[in-house]
């Protein structure tokens, strides 16, 4: 992992608002190539040991569909349990009178106890691309970014929803599918097209017509993009290969990815994303993990994309993905060392503060290695 990305890890616990608070993890697991950030809810007792015990256990929950994740929602369960089981102590100088009222408060407040959002990837590089897993729960972040700043992907958007009763003719295409398609051309042979889709480096992409789909989706409930064998679609091109075979050149078959374009589809806005959302309830682990209020998904990045994992301490100090992308590129060299990353994160807690209270903040960058800095030291993680 240190060979293909500089690695720059922060965790600030909170110093505004009289409330001491330290329950955000954030770990990176070079070795398993892994990374993952915990936000502990400060409503929940024991929350700071429930984001270590997930985030330290981070690189298994990649293994096998669900089976890792539920055993560590379990092992959460069952710390709280046993604190259940404990039993609470008062001091002695409490009245009699006051005794059960505050033991049936705590009893309250450890039924919800040990709970902690999670955000967490796992990178496979490839030659020209990389594959990365993604499991998500609550609203800590995961942001991909394109070397210019584009937010390519992010957890917080809008999810797409499954569509329904349609056409037996149409094709379907979802995680873990593969599609055929006909290949029209390249999307700088129409210029128009490129210009309608902003995109500015045309000769990246392919311009492609469905055929058929291949494989069934996961047992998970997973959107469906339902196709028109007319449609035309637009594929990066580090998602598909060349056929060897010269009378196939014209067809490429591609696993499903998020960053596949329906021409006739609206733009994206992810990068108009407003980050200042708080709502009335957030999912956690262990207890959202047995309704499905959680998220996994694959999906491939060209090699030079920045990833972005955080606790929602961080990003709520910005307006929107553009100056998260501004801060980091801006304060990059001080980002690196120890005591620049402490006075930018002393900022952050600052414009957090004034903004709408502080909070812990948390985030690892993995930003890619050019090729001149292929031999270079990796960036300190601490």
């Amino acid at each position: 992992m240190k060979n293909c990305f500089n690695i720059i890890r922060g965790v600030s616990p909170s110093i505004h608002g009289g409330e001491t608070k330290n329950q955000d993890r954030a770990t990176v697991h070079c070795r398993n190539f892994t990374a993952c950030v915990c936000d502990g809810v400060t409503s929940s007792a024991h929350a700071e040991e429930a984001a270590s015990i997930v985030s330290q256990f981070a690189p298994v929950i990649f293994n096998g569909k669900n089976v890792a994740l539920k055993t560590l929602s379990d092992l959460l369960t069952a710390h709280r349990k046993t604190a259940l089981q404990a039993g609470i102590t008062l001091d002695a100088s409490i009245p009699d009178s006051m005794k059960e009222m505050l033991r049936d408060t705590a009893r309250r407040q450890l039924k919800d106890s040990y709970q902690t959002t999670l955000v967490c990837a796992k990178f496979q590089p490839k030659e020209s691309y990389i594959d990365a897993r993604i499991v998500s729960c609550g609203d800590s972040g995961f942001f991909a970014f394109s070397p210019d700043g584009e937010l390519l992907l992010t957890n917080l958007a809008d999810k797409p929803e499954k569509a329904a009763g349609q056409s037996p003719s149409q094709i379907p295409f979802m995680p873990d599918a593969e599609l055929l398609t006909k290949v029209m051309g390249e999307l700088s042979d129409y210029p128009e097209l490129a210009s309608e889709e902003r995109i500015s480096n045309p000769d990246n992409w392919l311009v492609c017509r469905p055929i058929c789909s291949c494989g069934e989706a996961g047992s998970r409930e997973t959107p469906v993009l339902w196709l028109d064998s007319e449609e035309l679609l637009l594929v990066p091109k580090y998602l598909t290969s060349t056929p060897r075979d010269p009378k196939y050149r014209d067809f490429r078959r591609f696993h499903y990815s998020r960053f596949i374009r329906r021409v006739s589809s609206a733009s994206r806005e992810s990068s108009k994303l407003q980050l200042d959302m708080r709502g009335n309830t957030t999912a956690v682990l262990p207890d959202h993990f047995y309704t499905g209020q959680w998220d996994r998904f694959d999906d491939r990045f060209p090699r030079e994309t920045h990833f972005l994992l955080c606790s929602d301490g961080f990003y709520r100090g910005f307006e929107d993905s553009a100056q998260i992308w501004d801060w980091l590129k801006t304060h990059e060299d001080r980002l690196s060392t120890k005591h620049g990353r402490k006075e930018l994160l002393a900022d952050l807690h600052c414009r957090l503060h004034q903004k709408s209270g502080d909070d812990d903040i948390s985030f690892i960058w993995l930003s890619p290695k050019s090729q001149r800095k292929e031999e270079s030291k990796c960036l300190p993680i601490s």
